[in-house]
């Protein structure tokens, strides 16, 4: 008989109908529990498992489009889940909160606080939905951008300042090593931290660090304009512009800068990455990608051009030399690039990584520490030790020696170093392993995550209702929530409030 019952909405970031649901001749059985959406199969149909720990199916019948499975517990069986709220884009629910972990009442829709995160060694950036940016962690070098520098650590997000005032307008953030760069809404990009090596690129005679934030200039002090996109190495820093240009600034030594010269010493000041040394202009780049003292970008579609070093053969070419500009590495929709490996997406969703193998960074289930050997062609990244490829791979990201993927089901698994809890597993592995999130009652498997960053040893997820997940290294306050301790496992960026 089917089952009925009364809508009530009550509060939560995912909203649920509780009600106790009528059955004629329902089978008499102990309730599912599922911890995963890949355990809610019906009939031969794929479900949902809910925060409460029970499996729903599509249901056209009910305003939230799902039930929860006849013989669901706590009351559940049978009953609709209410039209979503409190998740980013959502109305507010009802009642207290109105709104999901990380987003915030506004005019009746939950909007996200934060909107990006950038992620450096041991620290943490996060741009809140005004254009702000609040760090916490380690602030030696001026990492942190409050106009302050100190040897104790920061466990509560400070906010970045330019001549004691707040900057309102940045629009793209990414962290190096002891360093961040910002973009502005005027495509002006500025950089403060750590600057002894031109990591600042603001073309001071005499480069040294900064407490708060520096504009970066060309040769000639113009500033460098039009960017869309940075990403940031060990001391370097790249940036793309509007027309597919690529300027890099900071250290040299192992062509990084993509220009045709090393050099001794540090360059001040953004250039252009050229085809050929004293050549043109490299051009066409559609996405650009920094680790740690090398460089790849996307163009025409799937063409992978790299430069800077390849001493662990992280450009898959079979040689350990540097290259001092661009060269065809190989052919992907989407590439990551780690301190010394890169992976590249495949077509059929697998994923092809080379360069250092310390930790299993690789994830073909070799290389157990600091001296694993590296592989300077391309392997695929296994399901287990001699066992098939890893398939139902969107998009892989990198950190250390460790790296992540984003899965076509919202899921990530991870793999690699975890001293400090970086693979998210609980444990780690020299092949990927589910990343999980804490609960109130434990763990359970990370999911409906619609993006990924990893760098030096942490990762931080976006959920499709617009919470951040970080994991990894924690104990100098990187996460912002006041506590100094690493994560094993997922779990909320809380520091930043809004509004």
């Amino acid at each position: 008989m089917e089952p009925r019952g009364t809508l009530v909405r009550v509060r939560g970031a995912r909203v649920l109908v509780l009600l106790a649901a009528v059955f004629v001749g329902c089978a008499n059985r102990s309730p599912y529990n599922c911890s995963s959406s890949d355990q809610c199969v019906l009939g031969g149909e794929a479900g949902f498992c809910e925060p409460e720990g029970f499996c729903s199916f599509a249901d056209t019948s009910c305003e939230g489009g799902r039930r929860f499975e006849p013989n669901a517990g706590d009351g559940l069986g049978g009953a609709c889940l209410a039209p979503a709220c409190g998740a980013s884009g959502q109305v507010c629910c009802t009642g207290e909160p109105a709104c999901g972990d990380g987003t915030f009442c506004h005019s009746g829709t939950c909007q996200q606080c934060v909107t990006d995160v950038a992620i450096g060694h041991r620290y943490v950036c996060q741009l809140k939905y005004d254009h702000t940016i609040w760090c916490s962690g380690t602030n030696g070098t001026g990492e942190l951008g409050n106009g302050m520098a100190a040897m104790t650590p920061v466990a509560t997000p400070v906010q970045v300042v330019e001549n004691g005032m707040p900057m309102t307008d940045v629009t793209y953030l990414r962290g190096g090593y002891e360093f961040t760069c910002a973009v502005r809404s005027n495509g002006n990009v500025w950089c403060w931290g750590r600057g002894n090596q031109g990591q600042l690129g603001n073309g001071a005679a005499m480069p040294m660090d900064s407490i708060t934030p520096v504009r970066v200039v060309k040769q000639n002090g113009e500033p460098l304009a039009n960017i869309v996109q940075l990403d940031s190495g060990y001391s370097h820093t790249c940036g793309r512009d509007t027309n597919g240009d690529v300027w890099c600034w900071g250290r040299n030594s192992s062509g990084e800068l993509g220009d045709g010269t090393i050099l001794p010493n540090a360059r001040n000041f953004a250039s252009r990455v050229l085809e050929t040394a004293g050549g043109i202009p490299f051009t066409g780049a559609t996405e650009l990608i920094s680790g740690g003292d090398h460089n790849c970008v996307i163009k025409a579609g799937d063409q992978v051009w790299c430069w800077g070093s390849d001493n662990d053969g992280q450009f898959g070419d079979n040689q350990t030399m540097a290259h001092l500009v661009p060269f065809m590495a190989g052919r992907s929709t989407s590439i990551a690039s780690g301190v010394n490996h890169v992976c590249m997406l495949d077509a059929d969703s697998t994923v092809s990584c080379s360069g250092a193998n310390y930790h299993g960074s690789i994830g073909n289930g070799l290389g157990g520490s600091f001296n694993g050997s590296p592989e300077r062609v391309p392997v695929k990244v296994l399901t287990a030790i001699g066992g098939p490829p890893l398939t139902g791979v969107a998009k892989v990201v990198l950190g250390g020696p460790m790296s992540c993927a984003l899965m076509q089901d919202k899921t990530v698994q991870c793999w690699g170093d975890s001293l400090n809890g970086q693979t998210g597993t609980g444990t780690g592995a020299a092949v990927p392993s589910q990343v999980l999130r804490k609960t109130d009652d434990g763990a359970r498997k990370l999911e409906d995550v619609d993006r990924l960053i990893a760098r030096f040893p942490r990762a931080c997820a976006h959920t499709t209702a617009g919470t951040w997940l970080c994991w990894g290294r924690g104990r100098d306050g990187e996460f912002g929530d006041g506590q100094r301790q690493n994560r094993g496992i997922a779990a909320p960026l809380t520091g930043v409030t809004c509004p």
